[in-house]
């Protein structure tokens, strides 16, 4: 058994998945893997799924991102407070 990550660049109109190199077969049992061919500033999205001799199950939901780009939900309202050291 192992589990294959598929991912999709994103454009204004489409994020077609597809298989990444290396990893549709990482193991069951040391579930590690590292896309190191994603670029800064490109919206991507990953999607796993199982895998055994029967198939690959279906896709788990989707999680995105963006290498290298500010956060999209910045904090608000936050406030600072500065406590000097006692001496």
């Amino acid at each position: 058994s192992s589990f294959a990550v598929q991912r999709c660049l994103q454009s204004a109109t489409a994020c077609n998945f597809v298989d990444l190199p290396g990893a549709t077969a990482i193991p069951y049992a040391t579930p590690t893997w590292t896309d190191s061919t994603i670029q800064p500033n490109l919206s991507f999205c990953y999607r796993i799924a199982a895998v055994n001799v029967y198939g690959r199950s279906p896709y788990s939901s989707t999680f995105c991102g963006q290498l290298g780009a500010p956060p999209t939900n910045a904090p608000t309202g936050l406030n600072l407070r500065i406590n000097p050291a006692a001496p």
